[in-house]
Parts: structure tokens; C-alpha cells; sequence
């Protein structure tokens, strides 16, 4: 059965990211998180993310919060992923894609990979089976 739509969650953990995707064009539309190219991109990477931990133990959701230009790394998303519990496998399989330079149909590069673990509580509300509405985090 599937996650139902709106569902409420509580998860204890956050782990912020940062990638770098080179290959991605930036624009005005992609910087825009209520533009349509903002959200597909947004939907397609949290998938590739989503396809790369989701048979680790527990629920994950990815929110993908903006995509920004660096003029010398290029175009960076920042996001975030909400895990029941910690695990070191979510760290080092992002980090073994980013040493790979790809996560499903994105290239990356190592420039300005950031990860950090927060803990706390989060109450989310799910969009989607992969997807939360970050506004309540």
C-alpha cells in the first residue's frame, strides 16, 4: 500500500547536503522553487537520491531547497533528507555517487559537497512518496 497523500510524520533525523551538478544549466526558472523546471528537477533528483538509499532500514523523504549558481563550481542544490533513524550508509552512499560522479541521470562533481547530521524532531507532511513539504520542518 502506498504512503498515503498528507500523511503526518515524525522523524528524528535530518542530514543536509549539498551537491554540485555540474552539467545542470542554471537559470532564473530553476532558482524559482514554484517554477515547473524547479520542480521537475527537484522530483527527478529527490527519485535518484530516493532510488540510492531506499532500501536502507526505516523512512526517508528528500526535500530538495534550492538550486543555486556558483560562478566557479556551478549549479549547487541544497537538500535535506529525514530518516527515522541514523545510519552511516545514507553518508557514504551519497558519498560514493559523488566519488562516482552520478546519481541517475545527474552528473556531479566533489567541489562543494557538503554533508551534515542534525537530530531533533520533525513533523512533516508527506506529498509524495519520496517528497515532503519542507515548510513544516
Amino acid at each position: 500500500m502506498g504512503v498515503p497523500i498528507f500523511a503526518a510524520l515524525t522523524l528524528t533525523y535530518i542530514y543536509h547536503a549539498t551537491l554540485n551538478l555540474p552539467d545542470l544549466p542554471y537559470s532564473h526558472d530553476l532558482r524559482r522553487a514554484g517554477s515547473e523546471e524547479f520542480r521537475k528537477t527537484a522530483r527527478s533528483l529527490s527519485t535518484a537520491i530516493y532510488d540510492l538509499i531506499g532500501d536502507l532500514p526505516g523512512e526517508h523523504r528528500i526535500a530538495v531547497n534550492e538550486f543555486r549558481y556558483h560562478q566557479v563550481l556551478g549549479t549547487l542544490v541544497y537538500l535535506d533528507i529525514y530518516a527515522e533513524k541514523h545510519n552511516h550508509e545514507v553518508h557514504q552512499r551519497l558519498h560514493e555517487a559523488v566519488e562516482n560522479g552520478k546519481i541517475g541521470n545527474f552528473t556531479l562533481s566533489n567541489e562543494g559537497f557538503v554533508f551534515r547530521v542534525v537530530r531533533g524532531s520533525f513533523h512533516l507532511i508527506l506529498l509524495s512518496k519520496h517528497e515532503v513539504y519542507r515548510d513544516f520542518c
